[in-house]
């Protein structure tokens, strides 16, 4: 529910000090707040959910107008603290990372569930083993398979048909919320649309790219099928709050409904 609070928060901050924004006291102010939560989250440890705060964050604050040289800078002082976060991270992080850069290595082990998971994927082939046939899903060789390698389960059973129709259906609801924050009235509702759209848009692209392969593994659930309650709910009240910008864009401006 922070990510909520969070992106409709730093929407009307952004809204509010729109023309001062590359002031550099008023961005400090804004980093402050924004990854204030992405500090709570790292202290658990959640490197996952941080990155989501992280992407729609720069996302909201890229759109929104900061001077390219800030970005820059940014971006440097990333790369500087690598070597500072690496020793930070936990053991299983770090063989996540290990993992994904060698995908055949400990594969009894931490990568078990990595290469259980492309095996599934792989034997679904064009039109999938059918609904419920999956061998690998059906004899719970894939764990976590009713929440980050959900994909793996649909592939298995819909196959490639399947798959590619999912991502369909995420790029036309992804690009329905762009539109929504192009046509809306003020800063305040495009801001929202465009953190809502961010944050989607990280979950998808982490959890199919690490069952594929493409991206390191992360307890990041994927949007309406992954199991979860909270999530779900935090989902609906994106779209909710997307809808109710795009249903009044051609009344009054949303801060004054």
């Amino acid at each position: 529910f922070v990510k909520i609070g969070l992106i409709i928060s730093l929407a009307k901050y952004i809204d509010i000090n729109q023309e001062t924004l590359n002031m550099p006291f008023t961005l400090i102010k804004v980093l402050i707040f924004a990854f204030l939560p992405v500090g709570l989250i790292l202290l658990q440890p959640d490197a996952g959910t941080a990155m989501v705060f992280v992407f729609f964050i720069a996302a909201m604050l890229f759109i929104a107008g900061v001077k390219w040289k800030y970005i820059g800078m940014a971006f440097a002082v990333g790369i500087m603290s690598l070597p500072l976060i690496w020793l930070k991270l936990d053991v299983y992080q770090k063989n996540r990372i290990l993992n994904f850069l060698d995908p055949e290595t400990d594969a009894l082990n931490s990568n078990y569930q990595a290469i259980q998971g492309k095996i599934a994927i792989g034997s679904g082939k064009i039109l999938g083993r059918g609904l419920f046939e999956g061998t690998y899903t059906q004899y719970n060789y894939i764990p976590a398979k009713q929440t980050d390698f959900i994909f793996a389960v649909l592939v298995e059973e819909l196959g490639f048909v399947g798959g590619l129709g999912l991502i369909l259906l995420y790029f036309v609801m992804i690009q329905r919320f762009i539109k929504v924050a192009r046509n809306s009235n003020d800063l305040f509702g495009s801001m929202m649309c465009v953190g809502i759209a961010a944050m989607f848009l990280f979950h998808i692209w982490e959890n199919i790219g690490m069952t594929i392969g493409l991206m390191p593994i992360t307890g990041i659930p994927l949007p309406f099928l992954s199991y979860g309650g909270t999530y779900q709910l935090t989902n609906l009240i994106c779209v909710g709050i997307v809808l109710s910008i795009g249903l009044y864009r051609e009344g009054l401006s949303f801060e004054n409904r």
